[in-house]
């Protein structure tokens, strides 16, 4: 089994995840939300805001002193014993982190989180200690992959983010290392792997075998969405080009016209693509993105001082906030000025499959119960999750 948690636990904490959302939202009362949370008891441990941030920082400090003192007992001072040490302190967190999670299930609890990125920075570290033709390379493609194993065998959002960012640093390193051809075909082949990558994604949250991934699909496509349009802006492209590539050529006008027309399209395709499929990700990536286009155009053509463009961006934005709170307090075409951070459709699924798990096993113990609030919303027509 690739991942160290237990499945079963897994599903009871999503199930709680889910009934909290239910349970906020009004769709089941208290005692519904408390038999829930009873019979779907979970062993995963995930302690408050605070003390997670309280674990992180100490098992920074720890991992930071143990490899201080290890290295002063060791003696690694020479380039040759640095690496192997540095490999060993990133087997020794990655050993460590599953021996903690084995004995007491820790879930996103600040140890854990802090032993994988320490783990990870090891890893990378060991590529640069020593300076050899194409670490830059190496020390990427291991991350990729490194990476990509912590977010399948953790189930760690945050690890898929940083397995993406990887790899696309590693097509920007081969592109560079392939001289004027690399620097002309860089931003399609960053925008090719960022759309394949949130096809990929997509395609995986329709996959109910990769349910305990869809959080860390979700936040790929969210990266992906960024990256396409970081790969095609006018700004990032030119300054990246003379950055990175020591260019000191002009760029064509052709494509110096592809990439301005790229860099105000996008964020518009954004929006209006959100706001017919009703997708809340696509219309708030868009409006700060149309933020950066403005940003880029102002960058290279100054029409008014920059004061003036504040103030009147600021205007702007309150004069429209306003206006569609007033506009959208009734809701109109699907659109509600409400809080409904969460899909109705699926609160409504996973209500009647968890209130008909509730109800199934405990009718044995009691008779008669009738629930309070809320709405069945299909009651358990299906037993699909």
């Amino acid at each position: 089994m690739m991942q160290a948690y237990k499945q079963k636990d897994l599903y009871n904490r999503m199930v709680q995840q889910q009934a909290s959302g239910a349970f906020e939202m009004q769709n089941i009362d208290a005692d519904t939300y408390r038999k829930i949370l009873e019979a779907h008891a979970s062993d995963l441990y995930t302690p408050n805001f605070f003390i997670r941030i309280a674990s992180g920082l100490l098992t920074a400090i720890a991992v930071i002193f143990s490899g201080l003192l290890l290295g002063l007992m060791a003696n690694a001072s020479s380039e040759e014993f640095l690496v192997p040490f540095v490999l060993f302190l990133c087997i020794a967190c990655y050993v460590v982190l599953e021996l903690l999670i084995k004995q007491k299930q820790y879930y996103n609890a600040g140890v854990d989180n802090v032993l994988m990125c320490c783990s990870i920075i090891f890893l990378v570290s060991s590529f640069f200690i020593e300076d050899y033709t194409g670490n830059d390379i190496a020390a990427a493609s291991f991350a990729t992959i490194f990476c990509l194993w912590l977010c399948i065998r953790f189930t760690d959002g945050f690890m898929a983010l940083l397995s993406f960012s990887a790899l696309y640093i590693l097509i920007i390193l081969l592109c560079s290392k392939a001289g004027l051809i690399g620097e002309a075909i860089a931003p399609f082949a960053l925008m090719f792997i960022s759309v394949i990558v949130y096809a990929v994604a997509t395609r995986s949250l329709k996959n109910e075998n990769l349910l305990f991934y869809h959080y860390s699909c979700k936040a790929v496509r969210f990266l992906t969405l960024i990256s396409f349009y970081i790969s095609a802006n006018y700004f990032i492209i030119n300054e990246a080009g003379k950055a990175m590539f020591s260019s000191t050529t002009s760029m064509p006008q052709t494509l110096s016209m592809l990439y301005w027309i790229l860099s105000v399209l996008i964020p518009i395709v954004y929006i209006v693509y959100g706001l017919r499929k009703r997708d809340l990700l696509f219309i708030r990536i868009g409006f700060v993105l149309l933020i950066a286009t403005i940003l880029t155009i102002h960058y290279y053509h100054q029409f008014l001082p920059p004061e003036i463009n504040m103030l009147i961006g600021g205007l702007s934005l309150i004069a429209i906030s306003y206006a569609l709170t007033k506009y959208l307090r009734i809701p109109k075409h699907g659109y509600s000025f409400e809080n409904t951070y969460r899909n109705k459709k699926e609160l409504m699924n996973v209500e009647a499959l968890i209130i008909a798990q509730v109800f199934g096993k405990s009718n044995n113990k009691q008779k008669g119960f009738e629930f309070g609030g809320g709405s069945s919303g299909g009651g358990g027509a299906t037993g699909n999750y």
